[in-house]
């Protein structure tokens, strides 16, 4: 006899995913017609906004079709989203945190060992953070804190902590969502970021985690489209990439030589490499926008599948980005050098401008402007050389299609794409953080006696005022989104790495994850005091105070729990079983619900 309910799952299951495949297949349609509307000779203006307006167009399509009404689809999205779905999800999010890593991004930062411990902080939650969260059943890491230790006390504070990381994310992507959309309607950053937090409560508020985690999974298929669509045309008329695999070495030899001139990297130690890329790793693992496609997943036991999706896909994203950012520094080599300070393509005046690109040192907004900078230099001898021209490592992807004299319809799918991944990565900070908030904080103490109308009100007036907030920080007092995310790994490494690593020890009890928790709070108070310099956090000193906020915390909550009696640690070691060794949603499928 079949199960009327698993009957009624896969109807919704269904349902979804022909949502999520409507409009994917409608933007790609669109996408296509940009294209024919390009070749036929539309204005300029038009075809390079229509890529970006279309996408902002079906993620807000996207956020009202995932419209939620029960408490279990709002916060967990029905668990109905497949492996490969969450896998490409978190792979977006994660190549939204790229940009603010590049150069010259944060103070002192040694860039390479932050992607390289992006990269394994990725892989960390695909594989170890993510499948634990999602094999509890929680609705979220302080869900978790709370239901693992038993104490109302220790999910508040860590509700707190999770929404401050949060809110520090979704302000980071808000801030790239904001510089695309200005690039794609050249408007002030005002009412840009008016409509930015209007896509943003729109993508999350009608379903809540759908919305969020279904949003990264589409925004992760257009950046894919974005990046590797001018590398395929490229490699299809002949041109050489400049790849150490799939293309010619010594090119990307040259291009890597010519960004270390523009950006030299930043002298680190064995040592101060590992520590900053261990730091980064253990940020991104217990990073809560990160980890809430997991939450969505359809099983608890092919745990395997979303990591590797994720990490592939987000490898592939990643050098793809690093391709493109290699073409567009030989190309401007080729289109500067040579030429009269006057003589420069367009966009470089405009990227200049912005402060993307200087000339001769200086940014010129025109080519008057260009010619009376350049006069004064003394490496200027009339004619442009390698020396006159500067280029900051967020230009080299988003410039690319200018650079390589791609068409308009390409350069406004590379804004849409990186749009879109911005978009997604505050949609996601906004999700969580009103989760951590409104379940967590508000309402997890009397599930029972709290209608699931009211946690749902709560939730989505948290999203207004989350949403409200950003734009009104992005418009009054803009914050650089390096300095951002460097508070929330800080605050990720140092106090929720340790938790979930207390959550697996069976012995530990409400008693020791408290005194874990103090003990790092104190490490990241004075992590910040210390921090802060001209203007910015100095990456080093963060990394030097996540870990030390981690080892601290562990060691203390670990020499607690040993002189725990048997009789104390019984009810964890219970959870901690069913957790490793359990079928999984220990914690219940729709608690209260």
């Amino acid at each position: 006899m079949r199960d009327p309910q698993s009957r009624d799952e896969k109807r919704a299951r269904a349902a979804v995913e022909g949502r999520v495949a409507f409009v994917a297949a409608a933007l790609f349609l669109a996408g296509a017609l940009v294209v024919v509307i390009d070749r036929v000779g539309a204005p300029a203006r038009l075809v390079t906004v229509l890529s970006p307006v279309i996408v902002m167009g079906g993620l807000v399509v996207l956020g009202f079709l995932a419209q939620a009404i029960r408490v279990f689809n709002f916060y967990a999205a029905g668990r109905l989203m497949p492996q490969k779905y969450v896998g490409l999800a978190m792979a977006g999010l994660a190549a939204a945190l790229i940009p603010p890593m590049l150069p010259p991004g944060p103070p002192g930062g040694v860039h390479a060992a932050m992607l390289a411990g992006l990269v394994v902080g990725l892989g960390m939650a695909g594989f170890l953070s993510g499948p634990m969260l999602r094999k509890s059943g929680a609705f979220s890491l302080p869900d978790l804190f709370g239901m693992r230790f038993e104490s109302s006390a220790m999910r508040a504070a860590s509700a707190v902590t999770v929404a401050i990381a949060c809110g520090l994310v979704a302000l980071a992507g808000f801030d790239g969502a904001i510089r695309s959309l200005q690039e794609a309607l050249g408007l002030a950053a005002g009412p840009v970021a008016v409509v930015v937090g209007f896509l943003v409560f729109t993508i999350v508020a009608p379903g809540g985690l759908s919305g969020s985690a279904w949003g990264a999974a589409i925004s992760a298929f257009v950046l894919s489209l974005a990046l590797l669509l001018p590398l395929a045309i490229l490699s299809a008329t002949g041109s050489p990439l400049p790849a150490p695999v799939i293309g010619r070495a010594d090119l990307w030899a040259e291009a890597v030589a010519r960004m270390s001139i523009w950006n030299p990297p930043v002298k680190a130690s064995l040592l101060q490499f590992s520590a900053t890329a261990a730091a980064v790793a253990l940020g991104i693992a217990a990073m809560a926008p990160l980890l809430s496609p997991m939450i969505a997943s359809r099983s608890t036991r092919s745990k395997g599948r979303a990591g590797v999706m994720a990490l592939g896909w987000f490898v592939v994203l990643a050098s793809a980005m690093a391709v493109g950012m290699a073409i567009s520094a030989l190309a401007l080599d080729a289109l500067v050098v040579g030429q009269r300070a006057d003589a420069l393509p367009t966009f470089l005046y405009v990227a200049s401008d912005k402060g993307l690109v200087t000339i001769c040192g200086h940014a010129a907004a025109a080519p008057r402007a260009a010619t009376l900078l350049c006069s004064g230099a003394e490496n200027y001898s009339g004619l442009m050389g390698l020396e006159n021209v500067w280029a900051s490592g967020r230009f080299l992807p988003t410039g690319l299609p200018e650079l390589g004299r791609f068409s308009l319809a390409i350069s406004g799918l590379v804004n849409a794409g990186y749009l879109a991944i911005a978009l997604a990565l505050a949609a996601a900070g906004v999700q969580t953080c009103a989760t951590a908030l409104a379940h967590d904080l508000l309402f997890a103490t009397r599930q029972g006696r709290a209608l699931a109308s009211r946690r749902l009100a709560a939730g989505r007036f948290i999203m207004v005022a989350l949403s409200l907030g950003m734009v009104y920080l992005a418009s009054t007092a803009p914050q650089a989104p390096q300095n951002l995310l460097a508070l929330a790994i800080l605050l990720s490494a140092a106090i929720i790495a340790p938790l979930l690593l207390l959550s697996a020890w069976s012995r530990a009890t409400a008693s020791d994850a408290a005194l874990a928790l103090g003990a790092s709070a104190c490490a990241v108070v004075t992590t910040i005091a210390f921090a802060w310099r001209d203007g910015g956090f100095q990456m080093e000193i963060i990394a030097s105070g996540a870990l030390a906020g981690f080892f601290v915390a562990i060691g203390a909550g670990f020499i607690s729990s040993l002189r725990r009696k048997e009789s104390e640690t019984r009810p964890g070691r219970i959870f901690v079983e069913g957790l490793l060794y359990g079928d999984g949603e220990i914690m219940g499928a729709d608690r209260g619900a």
